[in-house]
Protein backbone atom coordinates (compact mmCIF):
# COMPACT_ATOMS: atom_id res chain seq x y z
CA UNK A 1 0.00 0.00 0.00
CA UNK A 2 2.87 2.39 0.77
CA UNK A 3 4.23 1.95 -2.78
CA UNK A 4 0.82 2.67 -4.32
CA UNK A 5 0.38 5.71 -2.07
CA UNK A 6 3.81 6.97 -3.10
CA UNK A 7 3.03 6.35 -6.78
CA UNK A 8 -0.15 8.44 -6.57
CA UNK A 9 1.83 11.41 -5.27
CA UNK A 10 4.57 10.94 -7.85
CA UNK A 11 1.81 11.21 -10.44
CA UNK A 12 0.85 14.47 -8.71
CA UNK A 13 4.38 15.81 -9.26
CA UNK A 14 4.28 14.83 -12.94
CA UNK A 15 0.84 16.35 -13.53
CA UNK A 16 1.94 19.59 -11.84
CA UNK A 17 4.96 19.84 -14.16
CA UNK A 18 2.70 19.19 -17.16
CA UNK A 19 0.39 21.98 -15.99
CA UNK A 20 3.35 24.29 -15.40
CA UNK A 21 4.56 23.62 -18.95
CA UNK A 22 1.13 24.50 -20.37
CA UNK A 23 0.90 27.69 -18.32
CA UNK A 24 4.41 28.90 -19.14
CA UNK A 25 3.81 28.41 -22.87
CA UNK A 26 0.61 30.47 -22.95
CA UNK A 27 0.48 34.16 -23.77
CA UNK A 28 1.25 36.54 -20.92
CA UNK A 29 -1.84 37.79 -19.11
CA UNK A 30 -2.50 39.66 -15.88
CA UNK A 31 -3.49 36.40 -14.17
CA UNK A 32 -0.78 34.09 -15.54
CA UNK A 33 1.71 34.74 -12.73
CA UNK A 34 -0.80 33.84 -9.99
CA UNK A 35 -1.53 30.51 -11.73
CA UNK A 36 2.22 29.83 -12.02
CA UNK A 37 2.53 30.38 -8.26
CA UNK A 38 -0.46 28.10 -7.64
CA UNK A 39 1.17 25.29 -9.62
CA UNK A 40 4.52 25.90 -7.89
CA UNK A 41 2.74 25.39 -4.56
CA UNK A 42 1.31 22.14 -5.92
CA UNK A 43 4.79 20.92 -6.86
CA UNK A 44 6.04 21.69 -3.33
CA UNK A 45 3.08 19.81 -1.81
CA UNK A 46 3.61 16.66 -3.85
CA UNK A 47 7.40 16.57 -3.61
CA UNK A 48 7.17 17.04 0.16
CA UNK A 49 4.51 14.34 0.42
CA UNK A 50 6.65 11.88 -1.57
CA UNK A 51 9.52 12.48 0.87
CA UNK A 52 7.12 12.26 3.83
CA UNK A 53 5.83 8.85 2.75
CA UNK A 54 9.39 7.48 2.71
CA UNK A 55 10.45 9.08 6.03
CA UNK A 56 11.12 6.81 9.00
CA UNK A 57 11.89 9.22 11.86
CA UNK A 58 9.94 11.86 13.74
CA UNK A 59 12.34 14.64 12.75
CA UNK A 60 12.07 13.74 9.06
CA UNK A 61 8.28 13.60 9.22
CA UNK A 62 8.15 17.02 10.86
CA UNK A 63 10.59 18.51 8.35
CA UNK A 64 8.68 17.21 5.32
CA UNK A 65 5.34 18.12 6.88
CA UNK A 66 6.62 21.68 7.30
CA UNK A 67 7.82 21.71 3.70
CA UNK A 68 4.39 20.52 2.58
CA UNK A 69 2.71 23.31 4.55
CA UNK A 70 4.83 25.80 2.62
CA UNK A 71 2.80 24.74 -0.42
CA UNK A 72 -0.49 24.21 1.42
CA UNK A 73 -0.51 27.62 3.06
CA UNK A 74 -0.38 29.42 -0.28
CA UNK A 75 -1.97 27.03 -2.81
CA UNK A 76 -5.57 28.04 -2.04
CA UNK A 77 -4.51 31.68 -1.70
CA UNK A 78 -2.89 31.93 -5.14
CA UNK A 79 -5.73 29.90 -6.67
CA UNK A 80 -8.13 32.48 -5.26
CA UNK A 81 -6.00 35.34 -6.61
CA UNK A 82 -5.96 33.67 -10.03
CA UNK A 83 -9.72 33.23 -10.27
CA UNK A 84 -10.36 36.77 -8.99
CA UNK A 85 -8.07 38.24 -11.65
CA UNK A 86 -9.38 35.88 -14.32
CA UNK A 87 -13.08 36.49 -13.73
CA UNK A 88 -13.09 40.21 -12.88
CA UNK A 89 -9.77 41.55 -14.16
CA UNK A 90 -8.99 43.05 -10.76
CA UNK A 91 -8.20 41.94 -7.22
CA UNK A 92 -9.29 43.63 -3.97
CA UNK A 93 -5.68 43.98 -2.87
CA UNK A 94 -6.33 44.98 0.74
CA UNK A 95 -8.58 41.97 1.32
CA UNK A 96 -6.17 39.57 -0.37
CA UNK A 97 -3.32 41.15 1.61
CA UNK A 98 -5.14 40.16 4.80
CA UNK A 99 -5.59 36.60 3.53
CA UNK A 100 -1.93 36.37 2.56
CA UNK A 101 -0.87 37.73 5.95
CA UNK A 102 -2.97 35.14 7.79
CA UNK A 103 -1.45 32.33 5.71
CA UNK A 104 2.06 33.60 6.42
CA UNK A 105 1.45 33.78 10.18
CA UNK A 106 -0.02 30.27 10.17
CA UNK A 107 2.96 28.93 8.24
CA UNK A 108 5.30 30.37 10.88
CA UNK A 109 3.22 28.74 13.64
CA UNK A 110 3.28 25.35 11.88
CA UNK A 111 7.04 25.48 11.23
CA UNK A 112 7.68 26.15 14.92
CA UNK A 113 5.14 23.61 16.24
CA UNK A 114 7.83 21.69 18.18
CA UNK A 115 8.22 24.65 20.52
CA UNK A 116 4.58 25.33 21.43
CA UNK A 117 1.11 23.79 21.53
CA UNK A 118 -0.76 26.44 19.58
CA UNK A 119 -1.38 24.23 16.54
CA UNK A 120 -0.78 20.68 17.77
CA UNK A 121 -1.38 19.58 21.36
CA UNK A 122 0.77 16.48 20.86
CA UNK A 123 3.11 15.07 18.22
CA UNK A 124 3.90 11.37 17.83
CA UNK A 125 4.84 8.92 15.09
CA UNK A 126 3.07 5.70 14.18
CA UNK A 127 3.37 3.09 11.46
CA UNK A 128 0.50 2.47 9.01
CA UNK A 129 0.13 0.60 5.71
CA UNK A 130 0.86 3.98 4.08
CA UNK A 131 4.21 4.26 5.88
CA UNK A 132 5.12 6.21 8.99
CA UNK A 133 2.86 9.17 9.68
CA UNK A 134 2.55 11.89 12.29
CA UNK A 135 -0.18 11.26 14.84
CA UNK A 136 -1.15 14.76 15.88
CA UNK A 137 -3.34 16.12 18.61
CA UNK A 138 -5.23 19.01 17.04
CA UNK A 139 -5.45 22.32 18.88
CA UNK A 140 -8.38 24.74 18.30
CA UNK A 141 -6.15 26.87 16.07
CA UNK A 142 -5.70 23.88 13.73
CA UNK A 143 -9.46 23.62 13.16
CA UNK A 144 -9.71 27.40 12.82
CA UNK A 145 -7.10 27.35 10.06
CA UNK A 146 -8.81 24.46 8.27
CA UNK A 147 -12.03 26.51 8.37
CA UNK A 148 -10.06 29.46 6.97
CA UNK A 149 -8.81 27.29 4.08
CA UNK A 150 -12.37 26.17 3.38
CA UNK A 151 -13.39 29.85 3.35
CA UNK A 152 -10.75 30.62 0.70
CA UNK A 153 -12.05 27.73 -1.42
CA UNK A 154 -15.63 28.93 -1.00
CA UNK A 155 -14.53 32.37 -2.20
CA UNK A 156 -12.95 30.62 -5.19
CA UNK A 157 -16.33 28.99 -5.93
CA UNK A 158 -18.03 32.37 -5.55
CA UNK A 159 -15.84 33.84 -8.28
CA UNK A 160 -16.50 30.77 -10.46
CA UNK A 161 -20.28 31.05 -10.11
CA UNK A 162 -20.70 34.81 -10.40
CA UNK A 163 -21.53 36.24 -13.87
CA UNK A 164 -18.49 36.86 -16.04
CA UNK A 165 -17.38 40.30 -17.12
CA UNK A 166 -17.93 40.98 -20.82
CA UNK A 167 -14.25 41.02 -21.67
CA UNK A 168 -13.91 37.44 -20.42
CA UNK A 169 -16.80 35.87 -22.33
CA UNK A 170 -15.77 33.00 -24.60
CA UNK A 171 -17.36 30.07 -26.38
CA UNK A 172 -16.46 27.46 -23.74
CA UNK A 173 -17.71 29.57 -20.81
CA UNK A 174 -20.28 27.04 -19.56
CA UNK A 175 -17.92 24.07 -19.56
CA UNK A 176 -15.12 26.12 -18.05
CA UNK A 177 -17.38 27.26 -15.25
CA UNK A 178 -18.25 23.62 -14.48
CA UNK A 179 -14.58 22.60 -14.54
CA UNK A 180 -13.50 25.49 -12.32
CA UNK A 181 -16.26 24.77 -9.81
CA UNK A 182 -15.16 21.13 -9.72
CA UNK A 183 -11.55 22.31 -9.21
CA UNK A 184 -12.74 24.12 -6.08
CA UNK A 185 -15.04 21.38 -4.80
CA UNK A 186 -12.35 18.64 -4.94
CA UNK A 187 -10.08 20.12 -2.22
CA UNK A 188 -13.12 21.11 -0.13
CA UNK A 189 -14.22 17.46 -0.13
CA UNK A 190 -10.75 16.16 0.73
CA UNK A 191 -10.23 18.65 3.58
CA UNK A 192 -13.66 17.75 4.97
CA UNK A 193 -12.85 14.04 4.66
CA UNK A 194 -9.60 14.50 6.55
CA UNK A 195 -11.28 16.57 9.28
CA UNK A 196 -14.01 13.93 9.73
CA UNK A 197 -11.48 11.42 11.09
CA UNK A 198 -12.55 8.72 8.63
CA UNK A 199 -9.02 8.53 7.20
CA UNK A 200 -7.48 7.79 10.65
CA UNK A 201 -4.70 10.43 10.62
CA UNK A 202 -3.83 9.79 6.95
CA UNK A 203 -3.83 13.20 5.24
CA UNK A 204 -5.92 13.08 2.06
CA UNK A 205 -5.73 16.80 1.27
CA UNK A 206 -2.97 16.39 -1.37
CA UNK A 207 -5.43 14.25 -3.35
CA UNK A 208 -7.67 17.30 -3.58
CA UNK A 209 -4.72 19.26 -4.97
CA UNK A 210 -4.11 16.45 -7.49
CA UNK A 211 -7.72 16.52 -8.71
CA UNK A 212 -7.63 20.30 -8.99
CA UNK A 213 -4.40 20.11 -11.00
CA UNK A 214 -5.82 17.50 -13.39
CA UNK A 215 -8.94 19.63 -13.93
CA UNK A 216 -6.85 22.73 -14.65
CA UNK A 217 -4.79 20.74 -17.19
CA UNK A 218 -8.02 19.73 -18.97
CA UNK A 219 -9.36 23.30 -18.80
CA UNK A 220 -6.20 24.73 -20.38
CA UNK A 221 -5.59 21.94 -22.91
CA UNK A 222 -9.11 21.42 -24.23
CA UNK A 223 -11.23 24.41 -23.18
CA UNK A 224 -8.95 27.40 -23.66
CA UNK A 225 -8.76 28.47 -20.02
CA UNK A 226 -5.85 30.82 -20.74
CA UNK A 227 -6.72 31.62 -24.36
CA UNK A 228 -9.50 34.18 -23.97
CA UNK A 229 -8.15 36.38 -26.79
CA UNK A 230 -8.45 33.55 -29.32
CA UNK A 231 -11.94 32.67 -28.08
CA UNK A 232 -13.02 36.30 -28.30
CA UNK A 233 -11.91 36.39 -31.95
CA UNK A 234 -13.85 33.17 -32.67
CA UNK A 235 -16.97 34.61 -31.05
CA UNK A 236 -16.67 37.78 -33.12
CA UNK A 237 -16.39 35.79 -36.36
CA UNK A 238 -19.30 33.49 -35.44
CA UNK A 239 -21.53 36.47 -34.65
CA UNK A 240 -21.08 37.96 -38.14
CA UNK A 241 -23.57 37.26 -40.90
CA UNK A 242 -20.89 36.72 -43.55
Amino acid sequence: MQGIWLGIHIIGVIVCFILMNYVLHTKDTSYKSSLVLTVACGIIIFVARCLYIQADSLDELLAYSGMEYLGKCYAEFWLLVFIAEYRTGKVPKRFLGVLGGINTVMLAIVLTCKYHHLYYTSIAMKYTPFGYILELGKAPLYYAYMAFNLLQLLLFLFYCIRPMEKQFLFKNAKMLRILLCTAGIAPIFMISLSLSGITHSVDTTPLGALLTTVILVLAIKYYGLLDTVSDAKDLLVESMDE
